[in-house]
């Protein structure tokens, strides 16, 4: 075996290939010609990113089915009396060759306006989260407009190098390869003769292949004809503040072709977060972007994921509660890696899953595969980094957004750019002019277990209170109420808050804290103390879907706490609410009873935080039939800084109803 074979051998094996696909590229290059098999060496040895080595070994084998090895496994597969069976893709752009073999949503139709532009000659920005599905669109309308005559071309930035010469071998020699790839493929097609394309490694050598009379367009189309388009992914890396002169020099000359007509590209696409919408050079004037024409990579819709699930339970023969497919679109907002990942996860769950048994499985293993899954990995990782703007970004998420998902409106100029942050990283998105929410409720739930509880470590030093090995649920949210941020509350009724419909400091409809608010803190909490001395799981934002008058009721359940195997197997709900009406609080008591027993939880507690004067001395209990069913109450009144805190509460025990009146924590 040679040195470069075995070279490449250990970075195939190094990388995020699944095992099917490992076993391909082991095989090709086992059988590939040595000569070939330098050159993919030589190109590997260039390549800093691991997603970029990914991409170049999958286009490496892409012809494999001329080779005689691969030809003979395909026979081998259709001479298989067992059917092979789609995967979910994730954490991987969907490669032409790979569509027939996963579950996969055409994003043909929803690019129609994308498709448009290109045919006018615009230079466009495509932009989305990460594994969102950005360049398994882009490989589609790649093929859309090669049918229709283009030649697409697809080239990936990864880490750029700060040195402008450089930047621009690299990218010649990324244009280079595709087009001799264009050429070889048009030899097959019936060219008498190879054509062999000139040294590509200037800005000089690009503009001069690119130029409208050089030959090799002659050669690629009958007549010469602007229809060339580039696709750039991973754009936004040149926002990086040390890439300002390799950004001027990409954006002026993209400029210089846009407005000359002795060019054959017809137009340029710019692939990335949402961050390239601020790609501009130093003279604003010169880039060749429009950004009112850019395209935001559309989530899959509720009916493209329940097509998806749909033909996965026909494929394998599952028995899945369809409650649980809305549950997937709502929690995941359509994020195609989220999507895919919960399929995963199902495929590794028994043949009949309810609706019940899902949601359980939720709160016990979906949060850590989330967590361990590259983009999201990648997004807590960056907003933990010690900078003084990321950590005002988390500060304005933890103070604005974590806790609801409802729209918020910024208009503060330097809180809209920690937006754009946020928006870049596929934590917030945009639903209107200068109003933004939070992704999803998978994402909030994983902002607040790694990000926030990291940040902010404060809680209780002493041990969880238990008896008998069971966690003594109001001393563990006694203590933790101890434990909250004075200031989070406090600037809470301007910054996080809603109107009050009882009396409070003798007004009606006065402003007081929302429910998020302390949501977001008791959570924080919790996670520090519980999760980390008895590996509690503390789920927030929980889904929960119920069939009411033959429509979809969304709910959700604000804390779930899960308690190990190990430790006694204990689940509790925790039902939050803040200041309400007496109604408002019935709908609550009625609901909380409800979510234990869909969640067979062990206890069930709806905590009231009020504001309402004199409630911590006259409090509103539910009726001794609820308390009997199993419903638990705590009240928590405090003043405008939070530090005069009462407690009340109530349940039932051993047929004797317990109360608490006022006292102080």
């Amino acid at each position: 075996m040679s040195n470069n074979t075995s070279t490449i051998f250990t970075d195939i094996n190094s990388l995020s290939f699944d095992i099917k696909e490992k076993a391909d590229m082991l095989h090709f290059f086992t059988y590939n010609d040595t000569s070939e098999t330098d050159k993919v060496k030589t190109v590997l040895s260039t390549i800093e990113e691991d997603e970029v080595k990914v991409e170049y070994l999958r286009r490496c084998i892409k012809q494999r089915d001329e080779h005689p090895a691969m030809r003979k496994r395909k026979a081998n597969e259709r001479c298989s009396a067992v059917p092979k069976r789609k995967k979910f893709s994730v954490n991987s752009t969907i490669m032409p060759w790979e569509r027939e073999n996963v579950y996969y949503v055409n994003p043909i139709n929803q690019s129609k306006e994308l498709i448009d532009l290109i045919h006018k000659g615009e230079y466009v920005l495509l932009h989305g989260p990460r594994a969102s599905g950005k360049s398994t669109r882009t490989l589609q309308i790649m093929d859309y407009l090669e049918e229709e005559g283009y030649v697409c071309i697809y080239v990936v930035f990864g880490d750029l190098t700060v040195d402008v010469d450089l930047f621009w071998e690299k990218v010649a020699g990324s244009l280079k390869r595709n087009l001799d790839i264009k050429c070889k493929e048009k030899f097959k097609l019936g060219k008498t003769e190879p054509f062999e394309i000139p040294a590509m490694k200037t800005l000089e050598d690009i503009m001069n292949v690119f130029a409208l009379e050089a030959e090799i367009w002659r050669y690629l189309f009958e007549e010469p004809d602007r229809k060339v388009v580039l696709f750039f992914d991973e754009f936004d890396t040149l926002l990086s503040p040390n890439q300002k002169q390799v950004c001027d020099s990409f954006l002026t000359n993209l400029r210089i072709i846009k407005t000359s007509p002795h060019y054959a590209i017809k137009s340029v696409v710019g692939i990335g977060t949402f961050s390239i919408l601020n790609l501009n050079t130093s003279n604003r004037s010169v880039s060749p972007f429009n950004v009112s024409d850019a395209f935001k990579n559309p989530n899959f819709t509720e009916d493209e994921v329940k097509l998806i699930y749909d033909e996965f339970i026909n494929e394998y023969g599952l028995e899945i509660d369809d409650l649980i497919i809305k549950d997937i679109y709502v929690q995941t907002n359509g994020h195609s890696g989220l999507v895919n990942l919960c399929g995963r996860v199902i495929e590794s769950c028994p043949n009949k899953l309810d609706y019940a048994s899902w949601k359980l499985y939720e709160i016990e293993k979906l949060g850590d595969e989330i967590s361990k899954y590259r983009t999201f990995k990648r997004m807590t990782d960056d907003l933990k980094i010690k900078d003084a703007m990321i950590l005002s970004a988390v500060n304005l998420l933890r103070t604005r957004f974590l806790g609801t998902l409802n729209d918020v409106k910024i208009t503060d100029n330097k809180e809209l750019e920690l937006v754009e942050f946020l928006i870049s990283e596929g934590v917030l998105m945009e639903t209107g002019p200068k109003t933004f929410k939070m992704f999803s409720p998978f994402v909030d739930s994983l902002i607040r277990r790694h990000v926030i509880a990291d940040l902010f470590p404060l809680a209780p030093s002493i041990h969880v209170p238990k008896e008998r090995g069971i966690i003594k649920t109001l001393e563990v949210v006694r203590e933790a109420i101890r434990f909250f941020d004075k200031e989070i509350i406090s600037r809470a009724y301007h910054n996080s808050f809603k109107t009050a419909h009882v009396y409070v400091e003798g007004i009606l409809e006065n402003l007081v804290p929302r429910e998020s608010a302390y949501d977001v803190e008791l959570n924080r909490i919790l996670n520090n103390w519980l999760s980390r001395e008895i590996g509690a799981e503390i789920t927030s934002q929980w889904h929960l879907i119920h069939e009411k008058d033959n429509r979809c009721v969304h709910n959700y359940s604000d804390l779930v706490i899960n308690i190990p195997h190990d430790q006694n197997d204990q689940l509790i709900v925790l039902e939050l609410m803040a200041t309400v009406t007496v109604s408002i609080a019935n709908e609550h008591f009625a609901r909380a009873l409800a979510y234990a027993k869909e969640l067979s939880a062990n206890e069930v507690w709806v905590i009231h935080f009020t504001c309402e004067d004199k409630f911590n001395i006259h409090p509103y209990f539910p009726s001794e039939k609820l308390l009997k069913e199993g419903l638990r109450v705590i009240i928590f009144w405090h003043n405008s800084d939070f530090t005069d805190i009462r407690m009340c509460t109530s349940w039932w025990e051993n047929g004797v109803k317990k109360e608490i009146i006022n006292e102080k924590i």
